[in-house]
């Protein structure tokens, strides 16, 4: 299937018995492993936009979906969206190696991977070339697991583990068929790093690996609003403004045609943000004995005289509080509280699963459009859209108002 620069590998050593391992565990669940068993299909509600089919291979096919979306709206040379139909255009990525199938129509895990085969290519265009002769192949029926186990092999199992926190957790849980942190970081960033945060943290003597540098695809969570984990500012900060947006047990995505609505967080927002980290009740407070913390966490002088003066300061009447606008004032003198995002601006949502139609009783897949505001003065994180409690982990005080009769959801 390859052509004559590629050649097949030859290897005694079957490489899918290990990617297997490191996808699945030791023991595949038919029932999980048939979810996963679907081919990349574009909707015929919105061209661009994938069909997932199952609860499973959401962290593939919504991080392809990212993908695809950056390549339309923004890739160079291509006509800006504000003056073409973005939404009518696809496009194609790109890998270094592809996984071809030979007769992929028995129904069972082992006889699956009993049947794959690899083809190594040397270059993108060669990769390029072989896609295009076998793009059947990523529509059948295996689609998203050969693209998933094209992905892996590039990238190398032994490397893959390497930066695993936990080499023995599979990619895809066993029991529910969800993918992990660490395959969606590696899908996102091509490393498979298992948590969220930015850089490597020191915990009990130990290195955590977070995200490296900043990501062109971005990442916010339901599970940050609870407190269960911090997003750092290389995925809530994107390249480009697109991010996917992790539930419990799904993923979906948000997008805006707007660049400049992403960037780096800047240290006034980072401060905001770690202030409130120490917030648990969103009472706009902290205790006082929480300032050194803070004042640690956000790199500020932290001698102990320098501490206690501006506990002082921050707390004149000695009542063990300090309010978020007295610690911003201190600290950023002369910057507005106002957020940079003053104008609504557009947000898009997609659900590979679909949403709720009134012209249907079927769901379809397509992306919802929304008007998004910030209110500065709101500093709760949760909202009565679960969505948007997702999108306050990000834009403070961000309402959203959706141009359907049925709002977007997380899962």
């Amino acid at each position: 299937m390859a052509d004559g620069e590629s050649k097949e590998s030859t290897s005694k050593t079957n490489p899918f018995e290990e990617l297997s391992f490191l996808v699945w565990g030791p023991n595949i669940k038919e029932e999980v492993f048939k979810r996963w068993t679907q081919g990349f299909v574009f909707s015929s509600d919105e061209p661009s936009a994938l069909i997932q089919e199952q609860g499973g291979p959401c962290a593939v096919i919504a991080s392809v979906q990212a993908y695809i979306l950056k390549n339309v709206l923004f890739c160079d040379g291509m006509i800006p969206p504000s003056t073409s139909n973005w939404r009518q255009i696809t496009e194609p990525t790109e890998y270094h190696k592809v996984v071809c199938n030979q007769e992929l129509h028995l129904q069972t895990s082992r006889e699956i991977h009993s049947l794959l085969s690899h083809v190594e290519c040397k270059t993108v265009s060669e990769a390029r070339s072989l896609i295009e002769k076998n793009f059947h192949i990523f529509e059948g029926l295996f689609g998203v697991l050969l693209f998933l186990y094209s992905m892996i092999l590039t990238r190398g199992i032994e490397l893959i583990k390497s930066e695993m926190s936990d080499p023995g957790e599979p990619l895809v849980d066993e029991n529910f068929g969800y993918g992990s942190q660490t395959l969606i970081n590696l899908l996102m960033t091509g490393k498979a790093v298992s948590n969220v945060w930015n850089l490597s943290k020191a915990v009990g003597g130990l290195e955590l690996k977070g995200i490296p540098k900043q990501s062109e695809i971005g990442f916010l969570t339901i599970l940050e609003a609870h407190r269960y984990c911090e997003v750092g500012s290389f995925l809530k900060c994107p390249i480009y403004p697109i991010w996917l947006l992790g539930s419990e047990t799904h993923i979906t995505v948000l997008f805006c045609v707007d660049q400049s609505l992403t960037g780096i967080e800047s240290p006034k927002e980072e401060a905001e943000r770690v202030f409130k980290s120490f917030d648990e009740q969103e009472n706009g407070f902290i205790k006082s004995d929480k300032l050194l913390e803070v004042m640690e966490k956000l790199g500020f002088e932290t001698d102990p005289e320098y501490v206690k003066f501006m506990k002082t300061r921050l707390d004149p009447d000695s009542i063990d509080v300090i309010l978020l606008p007295h610690f911003m004032d201190e600290f950023f003198p002369g910057e507005s509280n106002q957020s940079q995002w003053t104008n609504p601006f557009a947000v898009y949502h997609y659900n590979g699963l679909g949403i709720k139609s009134s012209t249907s009783p079927s769901k379809k897949v397509m992306f919802i459009e929304g008007m998004a505001s910030i209110e500065p003065t709101d500093t709760s994180y949760i909202a009565e859209e679960e969505i948007v409690t997702c999108l306050r982990t990000k834009w403070s005080g961000i309402t959203v108002a959706w141009q359907s009769r049925f709002p977007p959801s997380l899962n």
